[in-house]
């Protein structure tokens, strides 16, 4: 029995096996490990919040504990794609009348009347268009405004427009609308030449008269009446003189001719030529023999015209 206030000191509680009764090394390596987790959080938040691409900054160096980082995996062989060129915008073409032409600046006129008219040709390129008209005036105008034609394509060639020759000149205006609205034109003037048409043909030669003194009744009976002593027969009656005269008209060319071989063409076998419009020439007809006298005109036509007159003998 113990007495005397002397008994055994008091006795403490067992513990509970609580974080404080852990070894010292358990909880360096507890520590180590919520350090560790702790550090794995802090990366996958960067690496979360970094941008696609960027290189996140250096950590601390991992420690022993710490796991081999894995190889960064190959790309692999799919080819990229090529990005599509961005298309060259369409340049802006300005509107302008690059040409405008006509066959003449003269308007060959046979009169100035006016239901004389001309026809003259135009031709033109124009660009950047959206409507072309054509006009003519006295003046240079918008022909949009005052068209002669509208609508028309932005090129042409032998575009026929009229001259009417009561006019002395006339303005041709061609005029196109951009897509501004604003017009554009180019000019040509036509000046009127009056010149008469040629004289017409001259009309074929005439032979309008061919007469003898004396006639061949009258040469006959001279030559029966030469002399007083009865023909035999033996002695030739000598030729007698005739005298021939004659008219024509539209002639260049005349000529006379004793039995041409040609019959009525005196120019088949001339007797004499270069004769005068009119004239007369005497010539010896002979008594013996019949004669075929002719006379033939002619001009530039070349037509012949012929009269004769015929000699018993």
């Amino acid at each position: 029995v113990l007495g005397g206030g002397g008994g055994l000191p008091p006795q403490e509680p067992p513990s509970r096996g609580g974080f404080r009764d852990w070894d010292p090394r358990r909880k360096t390596l507890f520590w180590v490990l919520i350090g560790l987790v702790a550090l794995l959080l802090i990366a996958l938040i960067v690496a979360l919040l970094l941008p696609k691409g960027a290189t996140p900054p250096p950590g601390p160096s991992p420690s022993r504990t710490s796991a081999t980082p894995s190889p960064t995996p190959t790309p692999s062989g799919s080819r990229t794609p090529t990005p599509t060129p961005t298309p060259t915008p369409t340049p802006v073409v300005k509107p302008a009348v690059q040409s405008f032409t006509v066959n003449s600046t003269t308007a060959q006129c046979a009169d100035t009347g006016a239901g004389t008219v001309v026809t003259m040709l135009f031709a033109w390129t124009v660009v950047g268009q959206t409507q072309v008209a054509i006009a003519s005036g006295p003046n240079a105008m918008d022909a949009i405004t005052n068209p002669f034609q509208n609508n028309l394509p932005a090129t042409a060639t032998d575009f026929a427009m009229p001259f009417t020759c009561n006019n002395s000149q006339l303005t041709y205006t061609l005029t196109i609308a951009g897509p501004d609205g604003q017009h554009y034109s180019g000019v040509l003037t036509v000046v009127r030449q009056v010149t008469p048409p040629p004289p017409p043909p001259p009309a074929n030669a005439q032979v309008t008269s061919f007469g003898s003194t004396p006639s061949p009744s009258d040469h006959a009976d001279l030559c029966l009446g030469d002399d007083d002593i009865p023909d035999t027969g033996d002695d030739p009656v000598g030729p007698i003189d005739v005298d021939f005269a004659w008219n024509t008209q539209d002639a260049t060319q005349i000529a006379i001719a004793l039995d041409p071989p040609d019959g009525n063409d005196a120019f088949s076998g001339i007797y004499a030529d270069g004769l005068p419009s009119s004239g007369t020439i005497t010539i010896g007809i002979n008594c013996d023999d019949p004669t075929h006298v002719v006379i033939s005109a002619k001009n530039t036509t070349g037509v012949v015209s012929s009269q004769s007159i015929d000699f018993a003998g």
